[in-house]
C-alpha cells in the first residue's frame, strides 16, 4: 500500500484575494482553460462556500467584462458549475467518481438553464439557433485555413458532408470536454490535498494509478459501438457520439495504467512529462484499447507478476 504523504496545501492569508481574479485570467487565456476551476476549488476546501461563491461572481463579471456575453455564458457552464458542485460532494464523503458524476450533471443543468434561458430572452429556439452559430463557425474555420490544411482536414470528402458530421459529433465533443475538465482539476485538488481532503475520503495517494472504470459501463460502450456501426440516420448519431464519451473514459483508465507503468519503470520529472506526451500525441488509440481491455487482462497485476 501507497500512503498519503501526511503534507497538504493551504493558501496564505496574503493570498486568498488572487482566486478572485485568477480564475477568470486562466478561464480567458484559453491555453490554460483546463485549470481555471483549481483557484475556485482550492479557496472551498480552505476558506468555505461564501468565499468560494464569492471569488466565483467577481470572476464571472471580470469574463463578462473582458470576453462578452458568450465567455460568460461559457464560464458559467463549465467553470463556476464545476467549481461550486465539486466541493460540495466530496465534503458530504460522496466517492469520487459518483462527486465527478454529479459535478457534471450540475454542468449539464447550468448548461441547459443558460441556453434556454438566452433563447427566451432572443426569442429562437434554442437548438437550431446553436446549430447555427456552430455551422457559421466552422464556415469561418475551413475559409481561414490554407488548401493544403483544408485537404488534410477534409480527407476527399465533400466540405458540406464532413461540416454535417462534425456538427453531429458536437454532443459527444461537449462531453468530453467536460469529463477532463472534471478529471483534470479533480486529480490535481485531490493530489493538493486541502484540508486533508484524501484522508477524509479514505483514499491513497495512488489513487489514480490504480484506478477503474466502473464494469458495468462496458455493456452500454458495446452497444452504442453496435449503433455506431449497423445503424442509420439518428441511432447511429447518438451511438457514434455515446461511444465517443464512454471510450474517454476508457482514456482515462488508460492513463491511469501508464502512471502505474512509469511507476514501474521509474520514470520521474521532464523524462515522464515527456513520455506522457509522446504516448498521448502518437498513440492514443494505444491509451483507449489499454483502458478498455484491462477489464479482461488486467494489465497492472500482470505487471506486478512481472
Amino acid at each position: 500500500m501507497n500512503s498519503a504523504p501526511a503534507t497538504t496545501a493551504t493558501i496564505p492569508w496574503w493570498a486568498k484575494g488572487v482566486p478572485f481574479i485568477l480564475s477568470g485570467v486562466l478561464f480567458l487565456s484559453g491555453v490554460f482553460t483546463l485549470f481555471s476551476p483549481l483557484p475556485i476549488l482550492m479557496l472551498a476546501f480552505q476558506s468555505g462556500r461564501a468565499w468560494a461563491w464569492a471569488a466565483a461572481f467577481t470572476n464571472l463579471a471580470l469574463v463578462a467584462f473582458a470576453g462578452g456575453g458568450p465567455s460568460a455564458a461559457l464560464y458559467a457552464i463549465f467553470v463556476m458549475a464545476l467549481a461550486l458542485s465539486l466541493p460540495e460532494f466530496l465534503k458530504r464523503k460522496i466517492r469520487v467518481e459518483n462527486s465527478a458524476l454529479l459535478s457534471m450533471g450540475t454542468m449539464a443543468v447550468v448548461g441547459l438553464l443558460v441556453v434556454a434561458s438566452l433563447a427566451y430572452a432572443n426569442r429562437v429556439n434554442p437548438v437550431a439557433h446553436l446549430r447555427q452559430e456552430l455551422s457559421s463557425w466552422v464556415d469561418f474555420l475551413l475559409s481561414s485555413i490554407s488548401p493544403e490544411a483544408k485537404e488534410t482536414w477534409l480527407r476527399g470528402e465533400d466540405a458540406g458532408d464532413w461540416k454535417n458530421q462534425l456538427l453531429s459529433e458536437v454532443p459527444s465533443g461537449i462531453g468530453i470536454f467536460a469529463l477532463i475538465l472534471v478529471w483534470a482539476n479533480t486529480f490535481i485538488v485531490l493530489r493538493l490535498n486541502p484540508q486533508k481532503l484524501r484522508e477524509s475520503l479514505n483514499l491513497e495517494f495512488s489513487y489514480f494509478r490504480t484506478w477503474k472504470a466502473p464494469e458495468y459501463l462496458l455493456w452500454p460502450t458495446i452497444i452504442a459501438s453496435v449503433f455506431m456501426i449497423f445503424a442509420h440516420g439518428k441511432l447511429e448519431i447518438w451511438g457514434t457520439n455515446f461511444f465517443k464519451f464512454f471510450m474517454a473514459i476508457y482514456a482515462i483508465q488508460g492513463l491511469s495504467i501508464l502512471s502505474f507503468v512509469f511507476d514501474v519503470w521509474k520514470f520521474r520529472g521532464l523524462v515522464r512529462s515527456v513520455a506522457y506526451l509522446l504516448v498521448v500525441f502518437l498513440m492514443l488509440p494505444l491509451v483507449l484499447g489499454v483502458g478498455f481491455f484491462d477489464l479482461w487482462f488486467d494489465f497492472r497485476a500482470k505487471l506486478r507478476q512481472s
